[in-house]
């Protein structure tokens, strides 16, 4: 399927692409317009900075969405999940037969071959000294979203990372170039993640400070997204010291206490209203699914918020006596699955606790917590202990994170330990069905059209 997303990108797909990248689009006479192939092909750096710009497919379809399905903040009743997809209803069964949607697999390598467009591009271009800033930028964006796309594959198509395995299990495959003739085996898992982290690593070195659109990379994205990635492999010292790097520069909140809570939806619009706290804006594939009105949330979550915490009215709605979720970052539908400074403060209050630092792992918490409770009614939370502290941060981030396709790598790394591993549960028409921790059906099935013309070996179910 590789080779086919590229094929069906190849020249003609790339004309039309770059017809309409803009974010502010064209008129509708131009649209009109036959392409002429001289002067659509990305050749300048402007033309690539477009490329990457392209809203459709870089920002709003970023992240996989079939693995969010299958997560325990989950509810849908009998009646609701007779409603949805054979496909639907496998993912959030677990099914072992499960048929991948093949736009999880498709989407993040279709961001590949245009980075990989941009990159190969950028190389036959010198760039003039009033150009340098613009080339910086457009080469690390370039390198940051192939990472993205990258440990996106990884959340669902390979095992979670582990060191004593990482040498042996099956990765996913990583073109690094635009050539669409060559071919690209599955690799090893640690080859997977060495990239990811070479590639976001060399983002540092060109991308600016801030970005002027939360929609375009930077360096404090590049940090806190390593960071996430740092977290998932359970490096906790080298996550605690990206968060470091992020909060030391920049570390506003959004005092929920501003919010209209009356209003359809509480959070403001991201990328017109703003929101403080957000570093970089991605969403995930927008699906029937994870806007419907049939999912709700889990009963047994909704219960562990506070009545004075305001996330309880700003991320929930009563539908008929169960809760669906309202809450997303974008503050439209789409579901929020960026970066911003409340995940970057959970992820260093959870490496501080690991290391045995109690104390400043809940003065991290509470300085997140402060912004999300109504005025005056906030208890500072405590922790007798390092083990008390973390459990009461991992429930902190299950609450705070909800919505952002996080829960599915979470529960990925802390199946790993004893501790915290979870069998989920869930019954369907009076029959019981259950994924116990650390079982295949963590690692989704790669699309059949990818196994079926390619030699890429099928993930065990």
């Amino acid at each position: 399927m590789i080779k086919n997303i590229i094929k069906l990108h190849s020249f003609r797909a790339l004309t039309f692409l770059l017809l309409g990248f803009s974010l502010s689009g064209c008129g509708k006479d131009y649209l009109e317009e036959k392409p002429d192939k001289s002067y659509v092909i990305p050749k300048t750096i402007t033309d690539f900075q477009q490329l990457l710009d392209n809203f459709r497919f870089f920002v709003q379809a970023l992240t996989p969405a079939t693995n969010q399905q299958s997560v325990d903040d989950l509810l849908i009743t009998d009646a609701g999940l007779r409603n949805f997809s054979e496909r639907d209803r496998a993912s959030y069964l677990w099914d072992k037969d499960l048929q991948t949607n093949g736009t999880d697999w498709g989407n993040p390598y279709r961001q590949v071959f245009y980075c990989n467009v941009v990159l190969d591009g950028l190389k036959e271009i010198s760039p003039m000294p009033s150009e340098q800033y613009q080339y910086n930028q457009v080469k690390g964006s370039a390198l940051f979203l192939r990472s993205q796309a990258f440990y996106n594959l990884s959340q669902s198509f390979t095992v979670p990372y582990d060191p004593a395995s990482a040498g042996t299990a099956p990765g996913v495959p990583l073109p690094l170039t635009s050539d669409i003739n060559k071919r690209y085996p599955r690799g090893l898992l640690k080859d997977t993640y060495e990239r990811i982290l070479a590639d976001m690593n060399e983002s540092l070195k060109y991308l600016p400070e801030r970005s002027s659109n939360i929609s375009r990379p930077s360096k404090l994205a590049a940090y806190a997204f390593l960071a996430r990635i740092y977290l998932s492999m359970q490096e906790y010292a080298l996550a605690k010291a990206n968060a470091d790097q992020v909060l030391g520069s920049y570390g506003d909140l959004l005092d929920y206490n501003s919010l209209n809570l009356a209003a359809a939806r509480a959070m403001p619009i991201a990328l017109s209203a703003g929101n403080t706290e957000i570093i970089y804006y991605s969403l995930m594939l927008n699906t029937s699914f994870n806007v419907s009105t049939l999912v709700y949330v889990e009963p047994e979550l909704y219960a562990t918020y506070h009545n004075d915490d305001l996330r309880k009215s700003a991320f929930f709605i009563n539908r008929s006596g169960l809760m669906g979720f309202r809450g997303s970052y974008s503050g439209e539908s789409f579901a929020f699955t960026g970066l911003a400074v409340d995940e970057m403060l959970l992820i260093r209050a959870e490496c501080l606790a690991r290391e045995g630092n109690a104390a400043l792992a809940i003065t991290d918490l509470n300085a997140l917590l402060v912004k999300r409770f109504a005025t005056g009614k906030f208890i500072p939370a405590a922790a007798a202990n390092a083990e008390e502290a973390l459990k009461i941060v991992l429930l902190e981030r299950r609450k705070e994170l909800i919505g952002r396709a996080m829960r599915w790598s979470d529960l990925r790394r802390l199946n790993k330990d004893p501790r915290f591993a979870k069998t989920l549960k869930r019954t369907f028409d009076g029959r019981n069905y259950e994924l116990p921790p650390n079982d295949p059906r963590y690692v989704l099935p790669i699309p059949l059209e990818e196994v079926m013309y390619h030699d890429i070996a099928q993930n065990p179910r």
